[in-house]
């Protein structure tokens, strides 16, 4: 598991679309409020919920998972932390 700023940035790449729509946001704040999101433990796009297969030292793919049980309440923590 890789927990630092790439693996944020990587992320957003993985949907610009929805997190610049989910956000109601442009780019830039896309991508700031991920980070925040990323870095804020408890929230739904943490860095704990972050799983991220590498290979030769490049990220091959990356998963965000968290039981359903916890969705809610991380929800909530996301919420809180913006």
């Amino acid at each position: 598991m890789i927990m630092n700023h790439t693996t944020a940035r990587d992320l957003y790449i993985s949907g610009p679309d929805l997190y610049s729509y989910s956000f109601a946001a442009s780019e830039p704040k896309a991508h700031m409020l991920i980070q925040l999101l990323f870095d804020f433990p408890g929230s739904m796009l943490s860095k704990e919920n972050a799983f991220v297969e590498e290979e030769d030292g490049k990220i091959r793919g990356l998963i965000l998972a968290y039981p359903a049980s916890a969705m809610r309440m991380q929800a909530v923590q996301s919420m809180k932390s913006l």
